[in-house]
C-alpha cells in the first residue's frame, strides 16, 4: 500500500475537523434532525393534597366490634375546590358516609368510616390480631385522590369454650331440646355483669358468674317453637370495660331441626333399604 505523503495527510485531517465543526454548528443551530414528538401531549396533573392526621387514622388498641366508627377529618391543603364522588377500599369490612362531598380549599369536612372488626378473626382461636384497611377518597372520574390508611390492634372482649356451640344430633320436632353450656372469660376488667341475648330470638340463654373474676357459664337451648330447618346464628355478649369502652363479642351457633320420623318394620327385614315415614 502506498504512503501518503505529510500534505496529503494535512488535507485530510483539516477536512475531518471542518466536518465535526459543521455537524456540531448543525446541531446547536436546529439544523439536524429533532427526534419524532409523539402525538397527543401528556400533561402532568400532581394529585390534589387531601389529609387525615396519623394519630386519627390509627385507633389503637380497641374490642372487636361490627360497627366500630372512625370520624375522619379530611382536610383540602390545595388551591381549589375538591369534588369526593366515592371512596374505594382494600376490604369490604369498611364503609364510608357521606361517600360524596365537596371539600371547599384550605378546609376540613369530616366523614364516619365503620369498620367489621370481626371479619379478620376467622380463626375462633386467635384473641387478637392487627387490622388495616386503606381507604381512598376518588375523583369523579375514578382517579384515587389519596390513601388512608386505617389501621390498630384489635382483640376479643370475650373468649368462649367451646368455641362454637354444635348440636350435633338433629334436634326432633315437638321434643325437648337439650341445652349446651359454654364457658365465657372476659379478656380484659369490666364494669359490673355482662349480658347475654340472640337476636333473632331463636334460643333461650342464662349468663350465670362463676368462681373468679370474669368467669361465666352460658346456657344455651333451642327455642321449641322452632320449625325444621338448619339454623345458624350468634349469640351475643355485650359489656363495659373498667375504662367505660363497650365491649362484645359473638358464639356462634349451629342446629338443625327435623321432623320425628318413624322406621318402617318392613324396612328392617329388608336389608336393601332404610326407609322412613313422618308421623
Amino acid at each position: 500500500m502506498a504512503r501518503l505523503g505529510t500534505r496529503t495527510r494535512t488535507v485530510i485531517g483539516w477536512v475531518t475537523i471542518c466536518g465535526l465543526a459543521m455537524m456540531t454548528y448543525a446541531g446547536v443551530s436546529g439544523l439536524a434532525p429533532k427526534p419524532a414528538e409523539k402525538s397527543g401531549k401528556k400533561r402532568l396533573v400532581s394529585p390534589p393534597s387531601l389529609t387525615v392526621p396519623d394519630s386519627i387514622l390509627d385507633f389503637g388498641k380497641v374490642a372487636a366490634n361490627r360497627q366500630f366508627r372512625l370520624t375522619l377529618p379530611i382536610q383540602n391543603t390545595a388551591v381549589r375546590d375538591i369534588t369526593i364522588a366515592d371512596f374505594g377500599m382494600t376490604c369490604q369490612c369498611v364503609s364510608v358516609r357521606p361517600s360524596r362531598l365537596v371539600i371547599p380549599k384550605g378546609q376540613v369536612r369530616e366523614v364516619v368510616a365503620t369498620l367489621d372488626l370481626t371479619r379478620g378473626f376467622t380463626d375462633p382461636k386467635t384473641s387478637a390480631l392487627n387490622f388495616q384497611a386503606n381507604v381512598s377518597p376518588q375523583g369523579d372520574n375514578g382517579r384515587s385522590l389519596a390513601t388512608f390508611p386505617v389501621h390498630g390492634r384489635v382483640f376479643r372482649a370475650f373468649s368462649f369454650d367451646p368455641p362454637v356451640v354444635r348440636f350435633d344430633d338433629d334436634l326432633i320436632r315437638g321434643g325437648r331440646f337439650p341445652a349446651r353450656s359454654v364457658e365465657v372469660t372476659s379478656t380484659e376488667p369490666l364494669s359490673g355483669s355482662p349480658v347475654a341475648r340472640c337476636n333473632p330470638a331463636f334460643a333461650t340463654v342464662r349468663l350465670t358468674p362463676l368462681e373468679g373474676a370474669g368467669s361465666y357459664r352460658l346456657e344455651v337451648a333451642p327455642k321449641e317453637t322452632l320449625t325444621n330447618e338448619f339454623y345458624d346464628f350468634d349469640i351475643r355478649i355485650d359489656g363495659t370495660l373498667v375504662g367505660g369502652a363497650d365491649v362484645s363479642g359473638e358464639l356462634n351457633v349451629v342446629a338443625r331441626i327435623v321432623d320425628d320420623v318413624a322406621c318402617l318394620p318392613e324396612a328392617i327385614l329388608s336389608r336393601s333399604a332404610v326407609v322412613f315415614s313422618q308421623d
